[in-house]
């Protein structure tokens, strides 16, 4: 006798139910999907800022009211990079010093500091 697809929806309500009195406990948990697209809960998990960081180099250009153009001849390449920049979740570290130091805003120290919340959260 196999599994009918309401066991799935009660499995799945069941498990966003612990979710919610977890994260209500005040704990740290998060759902995640297996290999075989099953939620399961996950405990002890790490929270970070999850802007990807072409959000972030937008928003502080943005703050600084420059423009696309200006920051594209401070780091020496063609505005529409930038443009995909913006875009990016991630980036070359090399990248990333050459626009905080264009913007005088040190990215890689945001990183760092989330790093360093993290790392003294878990002891």
């Amino acid at each position: 006798m196999g599994l009918g697809a309401g066991f799935f929806v009660a499995f799945s309500q069941n498990i966003r139910e612990r979710y919610s009195e977890s994260r209500n406990a005040g704990k740290k948990v998060g759902i995640i999907k297996d290999w075989h697209g099953t939620d399961r809960i996950v405990d002890d998990i790490i929270e970070i800022d999850e802007t990807p960081i072409g959000i972030r180099i937008k928003a502080e250009l943005e703050r600084q009211e420059r423009s696309v153009s200006w920051l594209a001849r401070k780091i020496n390449c063609h505005r529409v990079n930038i443009y995909d920049i913006f875009h990016r979740r991630d980036i070359d570290v090399k990248l990333l010093v050459r626009i905080s130091i264009a913007l005088k805003h040190n990215f890689i120290e945001d990183y760092y500091n989330e790093v360093k919340s993290g790392i003294e959260e878990q002891k």
